[in-house]
């Protein structure tokens, strides 16, 4: 969690930062592709955060509920066969969260 932490209080001054030239900008013709490149830098840099933070805590999720799921069979081994289908299934709902921002991250590379 404390990564998590660090990774917004540095991400969300520089975001700041950014986004305070696009409101500065003078009304000329550079302005608005100024604007336009301001954006399609903060969604690339959205799209590269969700992936990452979806990637690490579905990895981490994943890991410590197949850790349980083992320990639980280490400690009762005839328990393997009515704990399996429960895991797969919490696994592919796990999945499918990192797989729903993949999605996201398309729709939003096709706002660039």
């Amino acid at each position: 969690m404390k990564i998590v932490k660090a990774i917004t209080l540095t991400a969300l001054p520089v975001i700041l930062l950014l986004a305070g030239t696009c409101v500065a900008a003078d009304g000329g013709a550079g302005s608005e592709t100024m604007a336009t490149a301001l954006r399609a830098g903060l969604i690339a840099i959205a799209v590269a955060f969700g992936l990452g933070l979806a990637a690490a805590v579905g990895t981490f999720a994943q890991s410590r509920a197949t850790a349980a799921a083992m320990d639980a069979i280490g400690r009762n081994p005839d328990s393997a066969a009515t704990l399996f289908v429960p895991l797969i299934i919490g696994l592919s709902f796990m999945e499918s969260l990192v797989l729903y921002m993949l999605v996201v991250s398309f729709i939003l590379q096709g706002k660039m």
